[in-house]
């Protein structure tokens, strides 16, 4: 800690001199976006270049060692992936009832040889870890579609699916994220691949030229769904040596360890690790109507989209960025080299990252959002219509798209995209 006046020569300032270290600034920069208002005038901000300033920043910055680490302090390493496979497919039709079935059904084999090799701290030298893996899964999947009616049609499907891990996830080596080295994340170079066992069933009723009603159910059934877990690991798990920390770092370190009266290898570090779930089961109904309305005016028609979707895993973790409820709604018009569409997606509200975040036990929440767009085009009728002049306008709402952490009243970032309004002519020679 420094002391008062603050100045720098270590590099912190501590928590009662913070106050002097922060201003006022207007809202207006954030507020002007918003179609409403804030219900405030003003937020407290930190003043970087003060704090820069009795931080002595420049220095530390132009003499920080090298590493070996990206400058996002994420894994670096190299991975040499080799992936054989081969397909085999067989189609063909029948009838049942007197109405055709159609039918198709095949294999897929993939076997993967996986060669990862990143630096690590071993004690007080940096090592490259290398981890080898090896594995491979036979994929089948089956498709039948049936006429009940003339106008309507039921389609059954089965099938297994593999998803590869994320190649940052595999990359071994352990980096901290906080300045008080209580937080760190670590690649998992044993991590696997994932597989989803997949059943849909749905069916369409067909009204007439490009009208129809369509119904589909689904279920994924996912083993070894990646996710990341917080564990707490002592400090000599980690192979990192005291004196390979920053300053700041190795003096929380030695304060916890005084404070809880262990030694320092003994003090509990929280690492993020990914690893694979026992299972992860996704289940949703899908209901789409498309209906063109020329009895009412020709070229007038609609779409219309919803999915429900429900998740249960035996950790409860679930899929990120995968909404309970979403729909689209479209309506349409193309007569006499126009077409307009106006178009609205809603989404609603999402687990944006699983908990545990910041070392609390809180997920990051996305708010629901809806976003309405028109697009239209014109075909001019001379020049043998080889000029097309488009128009795009998009959120024309200017919904913004915000995350909160854990609770709603804890906006964790608000991003306004803003209306975007694009021209454009098209030809062809």
């Amino acid at each position: 800690m420094c002391g008062s006046p603050c100045t720098g020569n270590t590099g912190s300032v501590p928590t009662s001199a913070i106050p002097q270290y922060l201003m006022r600034t207007s809202a207006t920069n954030f507020g002007h976006l918003s179609r409403g208002t804030f219900g405030v005038t003003s937020f407290i901000v930190p003043d970087l270049d003060r704090l820069k300033e009795v931080t002595n920043y420049a220095q530390f910055r132009d003499n920080a060692p090298e590493t070996r680490g990206a400058v996002t302090g994420g894994s670096t390493g190299d991975i040499d992936e080799k992936v054989y496979g081969g397909y085999a497919e067989i189609n063909g039709t029948s009838e049942l009832f007197g109405r055709e079935l159609r039918a198709n059904a095949g294999f897929r084999y993939t076997y993967t040889k996986q060669h990862v090799v990143g630096p690590s701290q071993i004690g007080t030298a940096i090592v490259d870890i290398v981890a080898d893996s090896n594995y491979e899964e036979v994929l089948p999947s089956a498709n039948l579609s049936y006429d009940v009616l003339d106008n309507v049609k039921l389609r059954f499907a089965v099938s297994k699916s593999l998803t590869r891990p994320d190649a940052g996830s595999i990359l071994p080596g352990v980096t901290f994220s906080d300045p008080s080295a209580q937080i760190a994340t670590a690649g998992n170079p044993a991590l696997q691949p994932y597989t989803s066992d997949n059943i849909d069933v749905g069916g369409e009723f067909y009204t007439g030229g490009a009208g129809y009603i369509g119904v589909a159910l689904f279920r994924k059934s996912i083993n070894g769904f990646t996710a990341t877990i917080q564990q707490a690991t002592p400090f000599s798990e980690l192979n990192i040596p005291v004196d390979a920390l920053q300053a700041t770092q190795r003096q929380a370190l030695l304060d916890r360890a005084a404070a809880s009266g262990v030694a320092v290898s003994a003090v509990p570090i929280t690492v993020n690790l990914p690893v694979n779930l026992n299972n992860l089961v996704i289940k949703g109904i899908e209901g789409t109507w498309n209906q063109p309305l020329d009895f009412v005016f020709k070229g007038l028609g609609f779409q219309a989209n919803g999915t429900h979707i429900t998740q249960k895993s035996d950790s409860g973790l679930v899929a990120a960025g995968v909404p309970r409820w979403q729909y689209n709604l479209q309506g349409y018009y193309e007569n006499y080299g126009l077409s307009l569409s106006l178009n609205y997606v809603w989404q609603g509200g999402v687990i944006a990252a699983n908990a545990p975040q910041n070392n609390l036990p809180l997920g990051l929440l996305a708010d629901a959002r809806g976003q309405l767009d028109l697009s239209a085009g014109y075909q001019l009728p001379f020049m043998n219509k080889a000029v097309r002049l488009t128009l795009d306008m998009l959120n024309l709402t200017n919904a913004p798209i915000r995350t909160t952490f854990g609770y709603d009243n804890a906006t964790y970032n608000v991003y306004y995209p803003g209306r975007q309004v694009l021209f454009g002519l098209r030809a062809s020679f």
